[in-house]
């Protein structure tokens, strides 16, 4: 899923897309929260089946289908810190678009992992028109430890707490790494039954080198039981 700004015209959804999401119920997606932070929920629409979001040749729509954000539910359970909200939809998606997830990963991460997003490239720092993938391996955990010594003052504004699972990745040879714009996409497994196990969240840099910190999955049907009560 791209999020969007809903003024963004049906024709073109490259100047208003900021961030990803992922599918996870009929009803809900998940983001990172900082994507959604100061926005109202009547201000974003979420684009399902996307691949180029750049303007269309005869002026029809980007392909895919746009559905408008009605609530932003912030935060998993018990996780008051997180970077991770929950957008219910205002229509349901079908089935088939709706991501197999995997929610135990943190007790378990795996050391592979396939990243999806429109953000930033590291070279040309420009946003992308069409879907990248970014093949990811589990970080070395003194590299790790060194990004999060690096990168205090990011954390804060984000308001992320070191008590929070995360994955931490670097980008495996050959690919790009995640960057400014890839927040909130969802990060799966590369086996034979992919699952989704956490969504993109923040970084120390862009570079193939710099780790990456990816929130895992909590709890889905917990989060949305609550959510309605």
């Amino acid at each position: 899923m791209a999020l969007v700004n809903h003024s963004a015209p049906q024709d073109d959804l490259f100047s208003g897309q900021f961030c990803g999401a992922v599918a996870v119920r009929p009803e809900f997606a998940i983001t990172a929260s900082h994507c959604v932070d100061h926005r109202s929920a009547s201000s974003i629409d979420v684009v399902l089946g996307a691949d180029d979001i750049c303007r269309t040749t005869d002026g029809g729509p980007v392909p895919g289908i746009r559905i408008r954000v009605a609530e932003i539910l912030p935060h998993a359970p018990g996780a008051s810190s997180s970077d991770l909200s929950l957008l219910r939809l205002a229509v349901p998606v079908s089935p088939y678009s709706i991501a197999s997830t995997l929610t135990e990963a943190s007790d378990n991460p795996p050391q592979r992992g396939t990243a999806a997003g429109w953000g930033h490239s590291a070279i040309s720092y420009a946003y992308s028109c069409t879907l990248k993938r970014f093949d990811l391996q589990q970080d070395a955990p003194k590299n790790c430890e060194d990004g999060l010594e690096r990168s205090t003052a990011l954390q804060a504004s984000l308001q992320i707490s070191p008590d929070i699972p995360q994955w931490c990745a670097i980008a495996r040879p050959g690919s790009d790494n995640t960057c400014v714009g890839d927040s909130g996409g969802p990060v799966y497994t590369t086996d034979a039954d992919p699952r989704v196990f956490a969504v993109v969240d923040w970084g120390v840099g862009c570079g193939p080198r710099d780790p990456g910190y990816y929130s895992f999955l909590p709890d889905i049907d917990t989060w949305i039981a609550l959510s309605r009560n």
